[in-house]
């Protein structure tokens, strides 16, 4: 589990740097302000949204975001390639 959990981090920290990397190859240093903001808005919600969980059944709190986070994943590639 700990070896899982380390992949899993630094996987996390790849995608940040790629998705810093991406905003800030179009010159666009003002949005780097927006994808952290997101970042934190995120990160300081989701405690409210799964402690809940957490207390009904540990799983449920790994579960529910993975299978949230599996879902927007292909409903935003979608997204993008209809857009302008």
């Amino acid at each position: 589990m700990v070896g899982a959990w380390a992949v899993a981090g630094v996987c996390g920290q790849l995608v940040l740097v790629g998705v810093n990397a991406l905003v800030l190859a179009d010159g666009g240093g003002g949005a780097i302000s927006v994808v952290t903001a997101l970042r934190f808005l995120g990160m300081s919600a989701s405690p409210t949204a799964f402690t809940g969980l957490y207390r009904h059944d540990p799983v449920l709190g790994f579960v529910v975001p993975a299978a949230v986070l599996a879902a927007t994943v292909p409903l935003a590639a979608v997204r993008s390639k209809n857009l302008p």
